[in-house]
């Protein structure tokens, strides 16, 4: 069963209405249009979704993921990380020191304290580098983003938390 891949957004009446450069895909808003973070807020916010936050990009589905790869975005929060490295999701959400099961669940992380940027690599850059996310704590706000990605504005955290086995 494959998800399904939408070209429109949806608004509050049910009827959907065609945005250019905007796709649905797993729930995920997904805006190919360049923006630096304040521009991604407002552009996210107009249409009812929110930016992604650390553990939301980094628990994204397949679809999603494969469409983004080679891109960066940015992802609400701030750095404030000082551990460079390999890092993993824990099942409580949170950054874990070390690899991951597999490349495919591995972020290597670079420490600093401004915005947050996501970048999903590709399969090349994923083997070169042992992770398939690279997490830069410390973008210019400045820069632009090649793609906007956001979920819901109604989308819980608590959702996205892992359980335990």
């Amino acid at each position: 069963m494959t998800p399904e891949h939408h070209t429109l957004t949806f608004v509050a009446v049910n009827k959907p209405i065609r945005r250019k450069n905007l796709e649905i895909l797993g729930g995920h808003a997904i805006l190919r249009e360049a923006s630096n973070i304040a521009e991604s807020i407002r552009r996210l916010s107009g249409q009812g979704f929110r930016l992604l936050t650390s553990p939301e990009a980094f628990d994204i589905p397949e679809a999603v993921k494969n469409s983004l790869k080679g891109k960066h975005f940015w992802i609400s929060g701030e750095g404030g990380m000082d551990k460079e490295g390999l890092h993993h999701l824990g099942r409580n959400g949170k950054l874990v020191r070390g690899r991951g099961p597999s490349i495919e669940e591995t972020i290597r992380v670079l420490p600093g304290k401004g915005p947050l940027a996501v970048f999903i690599l590709s399969d090349d850059g994923a083997t070169r580098l042992g992770a398939r996310f690279l997490l830069i704590a410390d973008y210019n706000p400045g820069e632009l983003a090649p793609v906007v990605v956001g979920v819901p504005k109604d989308q819980a955290l608590s959702d996205l938390v892992r359980k335990p086995n």
